[in-house]
């Protein structure tokens, strides 16, 4: 009965996928502002393509003639002559002419064979987006779980970002400036923007933990490289190669300050091949495989903070530290990508500040097979100090059924143990 179950509901979801798939809908208020499909910057959604992702670096503009390409008429909130009177007149802007306000609805079926609650049905999330230009190079993104899990949900990003500061003496592309609440931009491979159910424990893993955590950490729960940070930040493209970014945050998450001193961040990175990280380059594939950008891509990054002791140890913040190393190959209808990363953060024992240390890494495979269909197998494997290994694997199926509506197949399982007795079921829509 148990395997009927199973292949039934394996068999279910692939049909669905392998339906016929119609000339796609924009998703959400980009796609309306360009009147283009969501798969101009995506391959399935979230996970960008190298276009997407040139788009989402250059503040939500098109790389090139971003006023050509808007469909959607923008309201003008002062006359352009105002420019030849400044600084005796307001700076003309505008704002865009359609609420650029999109919904995302994502519910779930989970499967344990093994577990108390053989099967479970998920409560829905609903996530209200908006994000936008207010003028050239002025733009602005807020994301708010409104319900999550069944409960009220917060606020997870809102900023503010004026790209290409400077362009009459700077190189185009090369300063940025962010504020507000904001993923820090040390993070290779977000969660947001990932195609797997099960969160990249890169990004979520602390020093102290004894496994890996089954979901996201949001907000000020727990510490990691992906956590929400409220700060400051600058970024830039040299040469369109050459990516870099440092900021300043709480280093409490979405919480207020509780530290006396701000963390701190850099990360750099280096592309070789494919589309250059503002646009420019590349070759665009005679068939159409706009996820083609065969290319490598070598990235680093440092994360220095502190948080109180809560007066268990003297008066003194105690210290964490992250340091780690990425990679990201494209080829063809390859994408294999990775990364290692270094911890440390002191905590209080007894009387005493101690060090915890761990060093973690992974790799992933995502093979596209069809536009709408892209496998995925991960392996990653954190070492703390003084502790016992932990492992995981993650292997899935991500499809749309349509362009703004998709479906992931998925099961984690501790590589000791292959007997894939848990599944992990998604759909996941945008308007």
């Amino acid at each position: 009965m148990r395997h009927t179950l199973t292949i039934t509901i394996i068999g279910i979801l692939v049909l669905v996928s392998m339906a016929l798939v119609d000339k796609p809908n924009a998703i959400p208020s980009f796609a309306r502002k360009y009147e283009t499909s969501c798969i101009t910057c995506h391959t399935i959604f979230p996970k960008l393509n190298s276009f997407g992702e040139a788009y989402r670096l250059n503040g939500f503009q098109y790389p090139e003639d971003d006023a050509d390409q808007t469909k959607d008429e923008p309201v003008s909130l002062g006359a352009d002559a105002y420019k030849k009177v400044f600084p005796n007149a307001v700076w003309p802007n505008d704002i865009p002419g359609t609420p650029p306000i999109a919904i995302r609805v994502a519910s779930g079926f989970n499967y344990d064979r093994q577990g108390e609650v053989k099967t479970e049905f998920l409560s829905p999330s609903l996530i209200l987006m908006t994000a936008g230009t207010l003028g050239e190079n002025v733009s602005f993104y807020a994301g708010a779980h409104l319900f999550e899990e069944g409960e009220i949900g917060s606020i997870d990003r809102a900023f503010f970002q004026i790209s290409n500061l400077f362009n009459n003496k700077l190189p185009e592309h090369f300063l940025n400036l962010r504020i507000g609440q904001f993923i820090p931009n040390i993070v290779p491979f977000a969660n947001h923007r990932g195609l797997a159910v099960t969160p990249y424990a890169f990004n979520t893993y602390s020093a102290t933990a004894d496994e890996f955590g089954a979901e996201h950490a949001h907000g000020s729960e727990s510490f990691g490289i992906e956590t929400f940070q409220l700060g400051v930040e600058l970024s830039g493209i040299a040469s369109g190669r050459f990516r870099w970014g440092m900021g300043f945050v709480n280093g409490s998450g979405a919480a207020a300050e509780n530290s006396s001193a701000k963390d701190g961040y850099f990360r750099a990175a280096y592309k070789f091949g494919g589309m250059g990280f503002d646009g420019s380059g590349g070759t665009a594939d005679p068939r159409g495989r706009n996820w083609i950008d065969n290319s490598i891509t070598l990235g680093g990054f440092t994360y220095f903070g502190s948080y109180p002791n809560d007066g268990l140890v003297g008066s003194n913040d105690l210290s964490r530290e992250r340091y780690g190393l990425d990679f990201n190959v494209l080829f063809q209808n390859t994408n294999l990508f990775g990364g290692w990363i270094h911890g440390k953060d002191e905590v209080v024992e007894g009387n005493l500040a101690l060090d915890k240390k761990y060093d973690l890494g992974f790799v992933e495979l995502n093979q596209v097979i069809y536009p709408w269909l892209i496998t995925l197998a991960r392996y990653e494997r954190a070492e703390p100090e003084a502790q016992q290994s932990i492992e995981r694997v993650v292997a899935g199926v991500a499809a749309l059924y349509r362009a703004n509506i998709k479906f992931v197949v998925e099961s984690a399982v501790d590589p000791s143990d292959l007997n894939f007795s848990k599944l992990n079921v998604r759909l996941d829509f945008a308007f």
